[in-house]
């Protein structure tokens, strides 16, 4: 019999939906996790892209004669589409006044999309009605971008072509207005009398189209929504962790439309790519050196009035400009400013008056992206700018211009290290509410006699705060826990109804090392196992629970002390094993797991 064969509960992080976390074993459902996060959120996929959640904001959103107001000629479905279907439609108009139209509210930044086709009219026009009646042209014989008229609040557009004529355009937008509305176009940008073929419109928060979500009588989501667990693959990792993460706010209220006016820059200009980005769409801004002989052209946001502990970070690309500034600094002369180094990933300090930086951090995601951090802790005074830019270490530059550096997904948050990406970009602070994951098991799952609780994963940070894993009974009582409390170091305990029976802790380095631990609990019989090793023991002690263990919770067992971190882990065992099978378990001994889940039926995501 195998170790995982004695198993009575297994959570390896693969299937999931809204509000629950699989687990593989019981079979019958009783193993599984309640979650909750009242917010959406971000993780990195197995691709090392962020993914986020999408909402397609329009209605019959390929259903052009239901909820449209067609001020044309006819609008016709059972056309052949872009996808191989025949779920196009054609709209025709007999005067360039004609238009097809949907009632839609628009604010903040967020992006329309449709893809077309020319038919008799070789262009088209997506037209936003209220603010300042912005509209774009589009040649549909080659794509191109065929002009604009009122301006105002365009911020992006774009077309890709999708094949056999086929072009999704895409306008994003910063301006207020009421219903957008499609009309024919000429190639030479004008409207015009004609038709053209449409198909899939989808309008969505955020600066560019993503894939495409099918509406009927109300809006669809698709991804990291609220109340969805997070399987997180951040740092290269093969095979994904539970991610679960505390309350934090962006502060920053456009974190990646660096061409909003609260981005301000000095000795330097920037630019829009439609390169990819780390979400894997197109899109990011850079920072030029305009060839003064500043040693720091940067962008920052100003005015920012920020006291206590703060961590900035930045999404940078690593092959272009080797030195990359992050600074928080204030009017009165206080700063915080470290420069990292793309070549060597090491981080210099570059001045560090009244602010004592507590810690730098990188990680790294595809396509040469990386996201760099600085963490303060910000004494008495307001900070009125933070910025990311380009440095020379050597002193200023030379008289020319030439260096650059890319910048996405700007981040500031309160706390003392760089939680996952929350994007912010309709102008006002943007937060993602904390991860709960509780409620798995029944009294059934667990044994008040004798068993084992093993844990791998690791926190998101190495500190002093209170980080729970516990089998309990609802009470901070007649509980078995792993958890972190203390700097560098991994506990274990046990409690009966009044009184400590077994503790134990072991330095582990840095909790944000990935480690295996495993406490065992039995009358006269305890032991701690970390990384394959038995660190402590006792033979004295009996269990006096007075409540039978019925739940395994991601906190002390009372609600409180929650567990923040990664879990790539988590199983419980309803017998005492032996220190051999401890030594195995919580060693480097494969137990072949992803077969464990494909066995029971499930896919690691």
């Amino acid at each position: 019999m195998s170790i995982l064969d004695k198993a009575s509960l297994i959570q390896i992080p693969s299937g999931y939906k809204s509000t629950k976390l699989y687990s593989l074993r019981p079979s019958n459902g009783d193993g599984d996790f309640t979650f909750a996060r009242s917010s959406s959120a971000t993780r990195v996929n197995s691709e090392g892209l962020i993914e986020k959640g999408r909402e397609n904001l329009m209605t019959y959103s390929n259903t052009f004669n239901v909820s449209w107001s067609n001020n044309g000629d006819s609008i016709v479905s059972g056309q052949s589409g872009y996808d191989g279907s025949n779920d196009a439609w054609l709209f025709t108009t007999s005067a360039s006044s004609q238009y097809l139209a949907k009632g839609q509210s628009v604010s903040g930044v967020q992006t329309f999309s449709v893809y077309a086709k020319a038919g008799t009219a070789d262009g088209i026009v997506i037209r936003f009605i209220g603010g300042s009646n912005p509209y774009v042209f589009w040649n549909l014989n080659d794509g191109s971008y065929a002009g604009s008229g009122g301006g105002a609040g365009i911020v992006a557009r774009e077309s890709v072509s999708v094949g056999n004529g086929w072009y999704r355009v895409s306008i994003t937008m910063d301006d207020p207005s009421t219903s957008v509305r499609i009309y024919c176009g000429t190639s030479g940008g004008a409207f015009a009398a004609g038709n053209i073929i449409i198909q899939d419109a989808q309008l969505e928060q955020g600066l560019v189209a993503t894939d495409y979500i099918e509406t009927t009588t109300t809006t669809e989501k698709a991804g990291i929504f609220e109340d969805v667990p997070r399987l997180d693959y951040s740092g290269g990792a093969s095979c994904a962790s539970l991610l679960l993460e505390p309350q934090r706010t962006n502060l920053i209220t456009y974190s990646e439309d660096f061409s909003q006016s609260v981005w301000g820059t000095w000795q330097a200009t920037k630019t829009q790519s439609n390169n990819i980005n780390p979400k894997g769409t197109n899109g990011y801004y850079e920072i030029s050196h305009t060839g003064s002989s500043s040693n720091n052209p940067n962008t920052r946001l100003l005015n920012v009035s920020l006291n206590g502990s703060y961590t900035l970070s930045f999404f940078v690309k690593i092959n272009q400009s080797r030195y990359i500034s992050l600074s928080i600094e204030d009017y009165d002369g206080d700063r915080a400013k470290v420069y990292f180094d793309t070549i060597n990933k090491t981080f210099t300090t570059i001045s560090n008056v009244g602010s004592p930086i507590t810690n730098t951090a990188y990680s790294e995601f595809s396509n040469d992206w990386i996201r760099i951090s600085l963490s303060v802790n910000l004494l008495n005074a307001v900070y009125n700018e933070v910025g990311v830019g380009i440095y020379n270490p050597s002193g200023s530059f030379p008289s020319s211009s030439g260096e650059v550096i890319s910048v996405f997904g700007a981040q500031l948050e309160e706390g003392s290290y760089p939680t996952s990406y929350i994007i912010s970009n309709s102008g006002s602070s943007t937060t993602r509410s904390a991860d709960v994951c509780n409620n798995a098991g029944t009294s059934a799952t667990f044994n008040d006699s004798e068993g084992v609780l093993f844990f791998e994963g690791s926190a998101l940070s190495d500190g002093t705060n209170q980080r729970w894993i516990a089998i309990g009974s609802g009470s901070n009582a007649n509980r078995v826990s792993i958890h972190f409390n203390a700097t560098n170091r991994i506990s274990c305990s046990v409690r009966g109804s009044s009184s400590a029976i077994y503790d134990a802790d072991f330095n582990i380095g840095s909790q944000t090392n990935n480690t295996k631990a495993a406490i065992k609990y039995k009358d006269s019989d305890y032991a701690f196992f970390v990384n394959g090793v038995k660190v402590d023991s006792q033979q004295s002690g009996s269990l006096n629970f007075n409540a039978s263990l019925s739940e395994l919770a991601f906190d002390s067992a009372d609600g409180g002390s929650s567990f923040y971190g990664k879990t790539k882990q988590l199983m419980v065992f309803d017998e005492a094993l032996s220190d051999e099978e401890l030594s195995d378990l919580t060693g480097q001994v494969n137990l072949s797991f992803n077969n464990l889940a494909t066995f029971y039926g499930y896919t690691i995501l």
